[in-house]
């Protein structure tokens, strides 16, 4: 009886501790489990991400309560607070811009709307009728972001056509001269793409001429291949592509400091 009472104890202690441990193990996994179908955690262990979303909903319901009165900052400094908590949210970024806009924080809205932009293609849309932007809609930064995200987001998926036709749609609202040349670039490689060989041409030549460094990536890039064996494309990149290369050297200290000759 002795030795069969001390086999008990042993196996006793031993699948004590294993369901100790195994319990231990649970919890620390349920701190990464997502919200179930109904929305509520299975387990709430994890509290920094609880405490967090709960910081996202009680400033974002504040930001949209200010929003409502008319009193915008208020609602900016709240949606600020809710953006923090949540950078990647792309609504919250697009209430903040709005707010910000309502606000006259202009600089500041244009950038919530592109990073929202960046985070969800669909706000580009939603901003070109939304009245909150009402002062800023023929805004060529605006403009940018909206029509011009729309087409970005287009190029990225290699829909090459419906790109282009963003970026006409770009052109027509806005002079080429007031789009920035790496927004230009990413508008030829589209043209390109599409087959419309002049609009590709035209756009990388108005890049070039306001950024040298862009020849090199036209020469490297596989989407303006279409180009290469284009006149005006050699015209447009070759004299650029050299002076570029020789203001990247100079900048590398390898100018001689007499006569700007590059010494190799």
């Amino acid at each position: 009886m002795t030795r069969v009472s001390d086999r008990f104890q042993i196996i006793f202690g031993i699948v004590f501790w294993a369901v100790l441990i195994g319990i231990v193990f649970a919890a620390q996994d349920g701190c990464n489990q997502r919200p179930s179908s109904n929305g509520r955690r299975t387990i709430t262990v994890n509290r920094p991400k609880v405490h967090q979303a709960a910081t996202f909903r009680k400033h974002e319901q504040a930001g949209t309560h200010y929003y409502s009165k008319g009193d915008y900052s208020e609602a900016v400094a709240n949606q600020r607070r809710a953006v923090k908590a949540s950078p990647d949210d792309s609504r919250a970024q697009y209430n903040l811009a709005c707010y910000l806009c309502l606000n006259g924080e202009i600089d500041e809205a244009l950038e919530a709307l592109e990073t929202s932009v960046n985070l969800d293609v669909h706000y580009a849309s939603y901003a070109l009728t939304d009245d909150d932007f009402e002062r800023i809609e023929d805004d060529p930064a605006f403009l940018t972001i909206t029509i011009g995200g729309t087409g970005n987001s287009a190029l990225k998926k290699k829909n090459y056509s419906t790109a282009y036709r963003s970026f006409v749609k770009l052109t027509d609202q806005v002079p080429l001269r007031l789009i920035h040349p790496d927004q230009l670039f990413q508008m030829s490689c589209a043209a390109a793409s599409a087959k419309k060989l002049d609009d590709a041409i035209s756009w990388l030549e108005e890049a070039i001429e306001r950024d040298l460094s862009i020849a090199r990536r036209a020469v490297e890039d596989t989407r303006l291949e279409k180009l290469k064996n284009n006149t005006r494309f050699f015209e447009t990149v070759s004299p650029a592509f050299r002076e570029s290369k020789v203001e990247e050297s100079c900048e590398e200290s390898r100018c001689d400091e007499k006569d700007g000759s590059i010494s190799y």
